[in-house]
């Protein structure tokens, strides 16, 4: 499908029709239909296909939920990811990536799973971040539920037939097991913080004392349990995958590469970033910007018509799924120049503002935005100026990066590249 749609969107109109499966899905390539979707009437809008799956492992966190439920959870869990908060959480970030430094390092042989080794690096920090805790002996075990929820989600919610998870079928006997190998630990972790006087400035501690300010409510355990797996879900996933592809594009574009280290030597002459730094860091942002318009985690978006709609003459039947391919529209030749060659420099201030927003959807847009977009552009810079700073990655030919769709866009097979020393 985001194959599909990369190479076709320019040849489509901006409002079209297609059959998937059983169903019938309007597909959106208009920047203004997007936003009209995803921000202008989006109460008539609710998340569309798989995520009866994910509310399988998620429950009803902030991902999944829609309605009142869904903006009552949004403003409490807000507070956690204000400015103030997320740039505390700098110095934990880093602290994580330099003990994946300290690990390459030491390791043997020049040739490493790249991708494995940012999905790791990535639970660590949303561990360490949300929770300020590292999940040491039980990383395997989170790394392992984490892999296989996702990959059984994702071909569930392809299938076309859905078997209730009672029945004992491999697949949901696995389902099953990982999901309550994960809870016993995000259980574990509720139970200790929840005894303790003061709660530390991690995100965990800021949601147990957030309260909404229109109604006094607090979050329940079970909310809470809902929205820390759904922060370990799709917090860790797509920064990981995003990471990973960013390493290939720099370790295969030399005149990118000298940029990013010649920035990194100028900014920080071989200290550990900081917050303050990152405004600095502003061709490495460009990367990950543009890494993110080329290979975007989150690669599709999908609504549910709530009640029948009308856009710009087209209808919008009750009950039919709205597709907005991101991928696609990443790539369409309407609004980028030359998309398959990567550039950074499209992403400069100048150029930024120059752009339909509409037409650069990484972390989806509109009241249901991405609520960690910041604490992920963060997680990224820091990640690639500390291991930049210290490490080159090189592909290999007999490595070719292919692309996974399943929940997000990831490298498949995982992403085998030459580690060298700076």
């Amino acid at each position: 499908m985001p194959g599909f749609l990369r190479n076709n969107v320019d040849r489509y109109p901006d409002i079209f029709n297609f059959r998937l499966l059983h169903l019938r899905v309007i597909c959106l390539t208009s920047p203004d239909y997007i936003q009209y979707v995803l921000q202008k009437n989006y109460k008539n809008y609710e998340k569309g296909l798989g995520f009866d799956e994910l509310r399988l492992v998620i429950g009803d966190g902030i991902l999944t939920s829609h309605g009142e439920s869904w903006l009552a959870n949004r403003r409490l869990m807000q507070p956690a990811f204000h400015r103030k908060t997320v740039r505390n959480m700098a110095g934990r970030i880093v602290e994580c990536t330099e003990n994946l430094a300290k690990e390459w390092e030491e390791a043997e042989g020049p040739v490493i799973d790249v991708h494995h080794a940012m999905l790791t690096l990535a639970l660590n920090i949303i561990c360490k971040t949300t929770m300020g805790i590292y999940l040491s002996g039980d990383i395997q075990k989170v790394d392992a539920s984490m892999e296989y929820l996702v990959r059984a989600l994702w071909e569930r919610a392809a299938g076309a037939v859905k078997l209730p998870l009672w029945v004992p079928t491999p697949q949901n006997t696995g389902i099953r097991k990982y999901l309550k190998q994960l809870d016993e630990i995000v259980w574990k972790v509720i139970r200790e913080r929840r005894k303790q006087q003061e709660q530390p400035d991690d995100l965990m501690g800021i949601l147990l004392n957030s309260q909404d300010v229109e109604t006094g409510k607090k979050l329940s355990d079970e909310e809470l349990r809902d929205e820390l797996i759904t922060i370990l879900l799709a917090g860790h996933e797509t920064s990981a995958n995003a990471l990973s592809f960013a390493w290939y594009m720099i370790a295969t574009h030399p005149e990118v590469e000298q940029k990013f280290h010649e920035e990194l030597e100028k900014v920080l002459n071989g200290r550990a970033p900081g917050f303050n730094d990152l405004e600095k860091l502003t061709y490495t942002t460009q990367i990950i910007r543009e890494t993110l318009r080329m290979y975007p985690p989150i690669y599709a978006a999908g609504r549910k018509a709530i009640d029948e709609d009308e856009i710009d003459g087209h209808r919008i039947p009750k009950g039919v799924f709205v597709h907005i391919p991101i991928y696609g529209m990443h790539y369409c030749e309407r609004y980028w120049e030359n998309p398959d060659q990567f550039d950074p420099e499209r992403f400069t201030e100048a150029k930024m503002k120059e752009r339909d927003k509409f037409v650069y959807l990484p972390f989806g847009a509109g009241p249901r935005t991405c609520i960690g977009n910041h604490l992920a552009m963060m997680e990224m810079q820091l990640a690639l100026a500390t291991l930049g700073q210290q490490f080159r990655l090189r592909a290999r030919d007999q490595y070719p990066l292919r692309l996974d769709p399943v929940m997000s866009l990831r490298p498949k097979g995982g992403l085998w590249m030459e580690l060298r020393r700076r």
